[in-house]
């Protein structure tokens, strides 16, 4: 198919020919950025109802781009749809490339597959290269697999692609040549080597990089590419762009990336390293889900003639009847070709099975080789392989526990063989405080992968709470299978003091948890705080009542009834209690920091600059307003959202956060590392919230030296300056959502 009557960029198809073409532009743009902010910040709002008011405004773009009711129609009638993009050079038309098309057209129909009942919806994209257009065929066995580590040695304690390599072995029946450790100059010589018709690789990308090893990497601005080896020992980031262009030297037909938000990588692959199609990324997704995707994609693959979109579709039927949601993560598969009427026959096979919803026992003959997994029981006669991929957080406080969290980074049993495996004993010790806690399961293995991070649970003991020093631990983790012990470890944990808090990229995260809206001296403020309160607002009957505004008289900015409530606290602190500033306790533990309670503070008359945020905090969020921690570099501030309809924007990332270095980031492929959902680190993000004066920051020091509110709020834009100091927002009110609760 061409499209050259006009300058069209960017067209859909469903099923039968029809070219629906859309509108490219400067409103593409703004929306390619504003859906990314939404996919990006997707466990703000994932599944606390917000997903209605998305859709509508999913339904609202894509109209305004050329959707009409019959194009919807076909889409979700047929369960599939084919976005089309011209390939010019990198720096045009990037807005068609970094539209989330999937999330949202998916977003935008999801009311009426649901009435049809619960269709699934498989969207991918053509990229339109020139005369390239579809010239190598897909017909032929592929028997020439590269699976490429690219993990360098800096990186290697942290992660280890051992078993994706067993699992993409298992499941596509090719015995994958490893390429661990290369050099970008030394991948380019192997690909060109072996011309492999699937090249899979797994890297890891800069920001990444940076959070799992915990400090900046000097080679890293800008950080757009992923790491690869430099010399026997070291580490750079390669550009997409160079990592592409090493692809062109073997021109494989499938590229699959085991790497975070990869989708432009997966579009130059494509387009100049040559590759008839690729799958990669939109934003982050969990390795563990990656691992469950890839595995069954490849075993897909193998069973439908080698082609891309089928599999992609019974991929997701199976992910579906499994259980396995990769929501928002955005699955992408570009082609050199368009795929939506080529091979008709086993497409309309695999719609059938889609819109029927089968599970497993539903999908009859089309897993009767193997393919699945309960095929029959494998008995203790012939042991089965049991791989354990385990790694326990190294560190372990009382509000991790509390908050129902994972004590593992990765526990994961892999079993890539055929049949189920039955008679599995999995047994977690944590000698803790003293006193041992157990997790014990039996189990049935019947996927490929069983992940036991969320399973893994351990009862928080009172002894875990009366720990008021750090002290080293061990956690033990023992495996049977059949009765046999085919696995045993201990691993050194360090459990943490009650009151202990770590600014690191592990334990941040749980910092609401030390925010004590209930606390008794919390009750004590507010109260002091009541006269404070009737006489800024000039009214006897001013009230407490967050962000109603009931009794105050607002003005023109609502938001100045929040204030006033606000001010009221601090100046119930500042004057009528008075507390002075102190240093830190004592704590013996790298990046660690007691905190003080609410009751602690009052009683010592004095706080650290985290002791005072999270009480400000407090006292804001009883009185029902929305606080937020902003954390810079050996600095805490607390803030407040001005109104309810701001903080539900910013939940949902339904604005417009384009400055000219956001822009350019999302164009040149870089994103954040992976955060929280109720973490924040984009600094351009929180500035432009407060520049709309829907944020105001605190600096809560100002109480020691009396100053007034107004002085405060400056002090704390003033703090927020510098890009480089700051370090994250921390919204406590999405946190409690995500049910991260106060310590009792």
């Amino acid at each position: 198919m061409t499209i050259a009557a006009n300058d069209t960029k960017v067209w859909i198809r469903a099923p039968g020919g029809q070219i629906w073409q859309l509108t490219a532009g400067t409103r593409l743009q703004e929306m390619a950025m504003r859906w990314n902010s939404v996919v990006r910040n997707r466990e703000r709002w994932d599944g606390d109802g917000e997903e209605e008011v998305l859709a509508m405004g999913a339904r609202q773009d894509l109209t305004a781009l050329g959707f009409n009711q019959d194009l919807f129609a076909a889409v979700i009638e047929s369960g599939m749809g084919e976005i089309g993009i011209r390939w010019r050079e990198e720096k045009l038309d990037w807005e068609a490339r970094i539209m989330p098309w999937e999330f949202v057209i998916a977003l935008a129909t999801r009311s009426e597959r649901r009435r049809k009942g619960g269709r699934l919806l498989t969207i991918w994209r053509y990229l339109q290269v020139g005369a390239r257009d579809g010239a190598t065929a897909w017909n032929g066995e592929s028997d020439t697999m590269l699976f490429i580590d690219a993990v360098p040695v800096p990186l290697r304690s942290h992660l280890n692609f051992r078993i994706d390599q067993q699992l993409l072995a298992s499941a596509s029946g090719i015995d994958p040549v490893p390429v661990r450790n290369p050099t970008i100059d030394q991948l380019q010589q192997q690909v060109a080597n072996y011309h492999p018709e699937i090249l899979h690789l797994a890297a890891v990308e800069g920001y990444e990089a940076i959070e799992l090893l915990r400090q900046p990497l000097p080679f890293l601005p800008p950080p757009n590419g992923l790491c690869f080896a430099q010399g026997e020992a070291g580490m750079e980031t390669v550009s997409n762009e160079r990592i592409a262009a090493t692809f062109a030297y073997g021109s494989p037909r499938l590229v699959t990336l085991g790497s975070q938000s990869s989708t432009r990588l997966a579009a130059l692959t494509v387009a100049i390293g040559g590759a008839c199609a690729a799958v990669g990324f939109q934003d982050d997704i969990d390795r563990e889900s990656m691992r469950f995707f890839y595995s069954e994609f490849y075993r897909q693959w193998r069973d439908r003639r080698h082609t891309p979109h089928a599999a992609l579709i019974q991929t997701r039927v199976m992910l579906r009847a499994k259980g396995i949601e990769l929501h928002g993560a955005g699955l992408v598969l570009w082609s050199d070709r368009s795929l939506i009427d080529m091979d008709p026959a086993l497409i309309q096979d695999e719609a059938a099975a889609k819109q029927s919803g089968l599970g497993l026992s539903g999908l009859g003959s089309d897993f009767g080789s193997g393919s699945g997994r309960m095929a029959g029981l494998r008995g203790s006669a012939n042991p089965p392989v049991v791989e354990v991929d385990c790694e326990p957080l190294p560190r372990l406080n009382y509000s991790l526990l509390h908050n129902d969290r994972d004590l593992f980074k990765c526990f994961a049993l892999v079993s890539p063989g055929d049949g189920a495996v039955a008679g599995v004993c999995v047994r977690v010790v944590l000698s803790a405080g003293g006193q041992d806690v157990a997790w014990k399961a039996q189990l049935t293995l019947t996927e490929v992968i069983t992940d036991l991070r969320s399973k893994v649970r351990v009862p928080v003991v009172s002894a875990l709470g009366r720990i008021k020093e750090s002290v080293r631990s061990t956690l033990l983790v023992e495996v049977e299978v059949g009765g046999k012990l085919i696995h045993q470890s201990t691993h050194p944990v360090q459990l943490l003091a009650g009151d202990e808090w770590t600014d690191d990229d592990q334990d941040r995260q749980w910092l609401p948890s030390f925010v004590l809206p209930r606390d008794p001296a919390v009750t004590r403020i507010v109260d002091q705080a009541q006269r404070a309160l009737c006489t800024l607002a000039d009214d006897p009957d001013a009230s407490f009542d967050g962000y109603q505004g009931l009794g105050i008289r607002a003005g023109d900015d609502p938001g100045i009834a929040v204030d006033l409530q606000a001010q009221a606290l601090w100046a119930a602190l500042t004057w009528d209690i008075g507390l002075a500033y102190v240093n830190p306790p004592p704590t013996y533990t790298a990046a660690a920091q007691r905190v003080r309670s609410p009751s602690a503070v009052l009683e010592e008359r004095r706080g650290t600059c985290i002791d005072l945020a999270l009480l400000l905090a407090a006292c804001w969020e009883r009185i029902g307003l929305r606080p937020v921690i902003l954390l810079l570099k050996g600095h805490a501030l607390p803030g407040y959202w001005r109104s309810e309809a701001a903080w539900d924007a910013f939940r949902r990332g339904d604005y417009a956060n384009t400055t000219a270095e956001s822009s350019n980031a999302t164009v040149t492929g870089q994103v954040p590392m992976a955060t929280a959902g109720w973490m924040v680190r984009e600094h351009d993000e929180v500035v432009n919230l407060i520049r709309a004066q829907a944020l105001w920051p605190v600096e809560a020091t100002r109480i020691a030296k009396r100053s007034g509110f107004a002085d405060a709020v400056h002090a704390g834009m003033d703090a927020l300056r510098l890009p480089a100091d700051f370090d994250c927002l921390i919204d406590i009110s999405v946190a409690r959502e995500k049910g991260v609760l106060p310590l009792p």
